[in-house]
């Protein structure tokens, strides 16, 4: 196993295990086409062709609750996990509207309608109310991001009170990839928070000319 890339799977369960033991997901996140948003929660996918362009998206179809909040944020951290950039959303708490929600970036506030582009990211607004409007953040991922930290919130989100701060519990109205898994979370007064690892490319590359060494291999002892 190369050392840098055993290092780097020590330096990520260190993380993971700071922190009040935020969970690390672990599973399925690619989808080959948009999810089916049928159903109130968060949804968070990669494309499958293309692993560093990812979407997440909110909505609540059928929900009681009108007007609804939505609010988080994304923490990117690099391959020597020693520095990380936050983007953080937020709708109003009180007055406004849903759709008239603040971008945090880079230290700035930005309002968060219509389209707007910042470095590696870009993302869109709708009103989100109990119709099923959407929202959502399309994004792509640099070349040295690793590891993603995220929270997420919303003011459909209840029960909570006295799991505060205890890890490891199933996330609620969190759907991840094609097919719709559940993370176990963290949960904070801020929302619900866990990570994924992000394998570099040149991970996947290596792993794959393995796959490719393996079959040759059995080919010629055949």
């Amino acid at each position: 196993m190369d050392f840098k890339q055993a290092s780097l799977g020590v330096a990520l369960t260190v993380v993971a295990c700071s922190a009040l033991a935020t969970p690390q997901y672990t599973g399925n996140t690619t989808s080959e086409a948009a999810l089916e948003l049928n159903q109130p929660g968060y949804f968070l996918w990669n494309d499958a062709s293309s692993p560093k362009n990812w979407s997440l998206r909110w909505t609540a179809p059928g929900a009681e609750q009108s007007p609804i909040y939505w609010f988080g944020n994304i923490r990117f951290a690099n391959s020597k996990l020693d520095s990380a950039t936050t983007f953080k959303f937020e709708t109003p708490q009180t007055g406004g509207t849903p759709d008239n929600f603040n971008v945090t970036y880079g230290g700035e506030t930005y309002p968060g309608s219509g389209n707007f582009v910042a470095d590696q990211f870009s993302w869109t607004t709708s009103y989100t109310d109990n119709n099923g409007g959407v929202d959502g953040i399309d994004f792509t991922l640099g070349d040295d991001v690793e590891l993603m930290e995220l929270v997420l919130g919303s003011s459909l989100f209840g029960g909570f009170d006295n799991l505060m701060n205890d890890s490891g519990k199933p996330g609620h109205m969190i759907f991840i990839g094609d097919q719709y898994e559940n993370p176990n979370v963290l949960v904070t007064d801020e929302g619900q928070k866990f990570e994924i690892a992000v394998p570099e490319p040149g991970t996947l590359a290596l792993l794959g000319l393995g796959l490719v060494g393996l079959g040759a291999a059995r080919r010629r002892q055949s």
